[in-house]
């Protein structure tokens, strides 16, 4: 039996040095031959966490790697899989403000359309989303103007909280 390393979710790297460095240990690592490393990207091009933001070209389009890619969930699909998580949810703890959500087509339509085709991405999203939504909701359905701007908010939020978590990082380096 021989070890595998994975690496599911990457380090947040928010500057070039700290990718070069990354780039370096995976290098390093796969012309070492110790076991094979097995790292999980999002196949999302604009996030900076996806394999060709990481990774330098030459790394990508050498020996030492293969790409799997799988394809994309059909948007239909992925608001099922959403309505079924929050279903789930309601189910479980009572909260009826998941129903509200679960009936409020225009923001799981926004979530599937944003995730790319990925369900993770689409629960990861309405999981940070949900606060809002429940604050936003008095019980009804979400409209769409309700939904962007609740996507907004969760952006500026996002911001807040990346900037917050890089400040440690880069005293690190």
């Amino acid at each position: 039996v021989r070890p595998l390393l994975l690496i599911d979710q990457l380090p947040f790297m928010s500057t070039a040095a700290e990718r070069s460095l990354f780039a370096n240990a995976i290098t390093r690592h796969g012309l070492s031959g110790v076991c094979p490393l097995v790292a999980v990207f999002t196949n999302s091009t604009v996030y900076e966490g996806s394999m060709r933001h990481v990774l330098p070209s030459s790394l990508v389009s050498s020996a030492l790697v293969r790409e799997i890619k799988f394809q994309p969930v059909a948007p239909t699909l992925l608001e099922k899989g959403m309505k079924g998580v929050l279903t789930r949810y309601q189910g479980a703890s009572g909260d009826a403000r998941a129903r509200a959500i679960v009936h409020s087509r225009d923001i799981l339509r926004q979530v599937a359309e944003a995730s790319g085709g990925d369900l993770r991405t689409a629960i990861n999203t309405l999981e940070l989303l949900f606060p809002a939504l429940c604050q936003s909701s008095s019980g009804g359905s979400i409209n769409a103007k309700d939904a962007k701007a609740l996507a907004a908010k969760s952006g500026e939020r996002a911001a807040k909280v990346a900037a917050a978590v890089t400040k440690p990082m880069s005293s690190l380096l």
